[in-house]
């Protein structure tokens, strides 16, 4: 799920070393740069650059909120997204990743890294994360701090779900099986023995 919480400026996406890595051409447009963050100065801005990470349909969808206490809203549009999180004041806010939809097409992976381990900084793991993430899948993926760690989003060029091919009928769950396994083999702290 996507964070969307509201930091100490309340500036959306902000946060200290909070940096997404946005090309040319993105119809979202580029986000600001103040000192180390990039962040758009409109929060339903920033809600629109979360969804810009996943593919249509973005909506039926589900989020959740402090006010909600974790429990799944559904949401139709960005304007009922801002208005739920309007109601949270912005904090604890999250979108899901995946439409409501029956059987949606594994195509996002989401890590959360944590200062966890204590053999290892966490940039040492975002480095390495990161890393994996270029080599493996030429990814360039955004990344969120949060305040205890960060969120790191990797959209996955996807349209087909592994469950409706034969090669995949023998296994439970393939689609999910999958996302797992590439969240782990790209994140350092299965290493460490932290999944």
């Amino acid at each position: 799920m996507g964070d969307i919480g509201k930091k100490e400026e309340n500036k959306g996406l902000g946060g200290k070393n909070s940096f997404s890595y946005l090309e040319e051409g993105n119809d979202i447009g580029r986000a600001e740069r103040k000192s180390t963050p990039y962040y758009y100065p409109d929060l339903k801005e920033n809600i629109r650059f979360i969804l810009s990470h996943f593919q249509e349909p973005l909506f039926p969808r589900t989020i959740s909120t402090r006010a909600s206490e974790g429990r799944q809203l559904p949401v139709h549009d960005i304007n009922q997204i801002y208005e739920e999180f309007e109601k949270s004041k912005f904090i604890d806010c999250r979108i899901n990743a995946f439409p409501s939809i029956e059987n949606p097409v594994p195509n996002f992976i989401f890590i959360d890294l944590d200062n966890i381990h204590k053999d290892i900084s966490l940039d040492k793991m975002l480095q390495i994360t990161l890393l994996k993430i270029k080599k493996r899948l030429v990814g360039i993926p955004t990344v969120l701090w949060t305040g205890n760690g960060y969120h790191i989003y990797q959209p996955l060029d996807n349209t087909q779900r592994f469950e409706d091919l034969d090669d995949f009928k023998e296994f439970d769950n393939p689609d999910n099986r999958f996302l797992r396994f590439e969240k782990d083999a790209l994140s350092i702290q299965w290493l460490c023995g932290q999944v």
